[in-house]
């Protein structure tokens, strides 16, 4: 497993580095388009074309020619590069009842599924710093200060917990108190308790 997300350890681009865009402007375009909007690339060149043409007064660019040049441009960015791979499935049609009607379209057609390995797209993930603090990395169970157990995503249910807990665990107390929050303090009153699963092998 790779080591824990640090700030000298990153998979995100240095400070102003904009590489293979030209400059945030171009980014955050192909961001939006791209992953928030997932606009076809037909109404994408109509976009481009719009944009284009209003900065014709200025003698400037669009941030990209068409479609095909901003998924190039996404193709090529370096940073937590994951190749795509597919497979392809279709019904079993020999496990349909003879019939004299032809089978549905829907039978004959084939389909394509696309994926990224997980296990890459995990480790991607943890050496990236900019998803630190954002998610657990290992089950626990939260306690208020009435010893009822706290429920806030899956890692602090009942099952990751049972899939991952041994016979051996160990556990600190976090304070939370208005005078002191954040740090270890002995006041019972304002007491929780974090239990993490000990890994054994």
């Amino acid at each position: 497993m790779p080591p824990l997300p640090s700030d000298n350890d990153s998979a995100l681009p240095p400070h102003g580095d904009w590489n293979p865009y030209n400059d945030w402007k171009e980014f955050e375009t192909a961001d939006l388009l791209f992953t928030y909007q997932q606009m076809s690339a037909g109404n994408i060149n109509k976009l481009l074309n719009i944009w284009e043409a209003s900065l014709v007064p200025f003698d400037a660019p669009p941030p990209f020619t068409n479609a095909n040049d901003m998924y190039e441009t996404i193709d090529s960015t370096p940073y937590g590069d994951l190749w795509w791979q597919s497979f392809t499935i279709c019904y079993n049609l020999h496990k349909d009842c003879p019939s004299d009607q032809p089978p549905a379209a829907w039978k004959t057609a084939a389909y394509n599924g696309w994926f990224h390995d997980p296990r890459k797209l995990i480790c991607n993930m943890l050496t990236n710093r900019g998803f630190d603090k954002e998610f657990d990395y290992v089950p626990y169970q939260e306690y208020d200060y009435n010893d009822q157990h706290q429920f806030h995503d899956v890692f602090s249910g009942n099952w990751c917990w049972r899939q991952a807990v041994s016979s051996w665990y160990f556990s600190f107390l976090y304070c939370i108190s208005p005078l002191c929050p954040g740090y270890y303090c002995s006041w019972p009153k304002y007491t929780w308790r974090h239990d993490y699963p000990n890994y054994t092998g």
